[in-house]
């Protein structure tokens, strides 16, 4: 499916959420598209295509399903958790693909069912003591929560735990974002949490993935995914 500018009009902040009191309006989200992965891949297909024109094509793991509009990342078996090096989609590093200086954001068009146990991660690049920092949007059991670490080791987490769970509920636009510094996380148009944490750029040269960890063959996300888009600016 082809992917929409979103515009972010009137949005309340995670805490406004917990109150009636009046909302603020979201900050404006950078539109620059850095990478546009529109997942239109039919069966297959090996190459994951980056629309955006800027070559950041990927791998296509061979046990995802492609029907020419989404990909579906199938529930991992009991004991197989460690034998699913095919189930995710690998992009090969490129550094903008890193959150600079400049505001960034990653927008997932998703849905799923199950509510995922731990922090299934449906997106990142970088992981958890690797040189340069990371970022990952993940799925802890049927919520979004979007993990930020700059290069310093500085880090941040926003997360829709005030919310209703998103599983069994249809399809969602979720974006992680840095704006001005600042976390955010966007769900279906509106802020739901806004970290408090000024944020430096990440300069890791992991990967990007999306379904699964790369050096852990672990964290399968199971759904189905409709694009992929990361924008700076």
């Amino acid at each position: 499916m082809r992917y929409r500018i979103l515009t972010v009009a009137a949005a309340a902040s995670g805490l406004a959420l917990l109150a009636p009191a009046a909302q603020a309006a979201a900050p404006a989200l950078p539109t620059g598209v850095v990478a546009s992965w529109q997942m239109n891949e039919t069966q297959g297909s090996t190459v994951l295509v980056d629309t955006s024109g800027h070559g950041y094509n990927g791998g296509i793991g061979n046990e995802l399903t492609l029907d020419g509009a989404s990909h579906s990342f199938p529930v991992v078996p009991p004991g197989g958790m460690f034998v699913r090096d095919h189930q995710r989609l690998d992009i090969i590093n490129h550094n903008a693909l890193n959150p600079g200086t400049a505001d960034w954001s990653v927008t997932v068009r998703l849905a799923w069912d199950s509510p995922l146990l731990g922090d299934i991660n449906v997106a990142q690049k970088g992981q958890g003591k690797v040189a340069g920092g990371r970022w990952h949007m993940a799925t802890p059991k049927g919520h979004i929560k979007c993990v930020y670490e700059d290069a310093t080791g500085d880090g941040g987490e926003v997360d829709s735990w005030a919310q209703p769970r998103l599983t069994g509920t249809g399809w969602h636009i979720v974006t992680c974002a840095k704006v001005s510094g600042m976390l955010q996380l966007i769900i279906d148009g509106k802020t739901v949490d806004t970290g408090t944490k000024h944020l430096g750029p990440i300069t890791n040269t992991t990967p990007m993935t999306i379904g699964g960890k790369l050096h852990c063959t672990c964290d399968y996300w199971t759904g189905k995914v409709d694009y992929v888009v990361v924008r700076s600016g």
